[in-house]
């Protein structure tokens, strides 16, 4: 099953290798997430490969985002109970872009699609549980060194104009599709 309001934030399939990744890293499925979250994945994922040159990394990633369970850590949703938000003082350092409100008749709208090769996981029916990591900041000097390039490059793209919604948009006409890259 697909949630509608994914595909309308960028979401198709093949999954790419780094949304893989990142599912396996937080330790969640996919229903968990909620639309918001794949419109972000999708403005990151299309920034690395269309605007940087690099394939996404979930240490870059983290540097700007975590993971928070919602409504709240004690009583997340099965549907759309966990969501990436910017670690504080981050949002600066990344592109703006306006995010919808995820609330509104969303988790009615589910479809079937097949399951295509390489396959995900099913849809689960238990929650997203708190880890204790998603919060930590534990990135080394090394992997910082490595990140402070392309972090830079960011916040010169969004002092330059550039916003998420044009990422989004020229990987769109690239007939790419950003959870899809192989």
């Amino acid at each position: 099953m697909l949630f509608t309001p994914f595909v309308e934030r960028g979401f198709g399939l093949p999954m790419s290798d780094f949304f893989r990744e990142l599912l396996y890293y937080y330790g969640i499925r996919m229903n968990h997430l909620n639309p918001n979250s794949i419109l972000q994945l999708s403005i990151f994922i299309h920034l690395c490969e269309d605007f940087l040159g690099i394939p996404p990394s979930i240490c870059l990633f983290r540097y700007f985002f975590k993971l928070k369970l919602h409504p709240h850590a004690a009583n997340p949703d099965v549907v759309g109970g966990a969501g990436f938000q910017f670690r504080v003082g981050r949002k600066t350092e990344f592109l703006t872009y306006t995010l919808r409100d995820s609330k509104k008749n969303g988790k009615s709208k589910w479809f079937y699609s097949g399951n295509v090769l390489p396959s995900l996981e099913t849809h689960v029916v238990d929650t997203p549980w708190v880890n204790p990591y998603w919060d930590q900041e534990n990135m080394s000097l090394k992997e910082f060194e490595a990140l402070h390039p392309h972090i830079k490059q960011i916040v010169v793209l969004r002092r330059n104009g550039l916003i998420g919604e044009g990422v989004k948009l020229v990987g769109c006409d690239a007939e790419s599709n950003p959870c899809s890259r192989g």
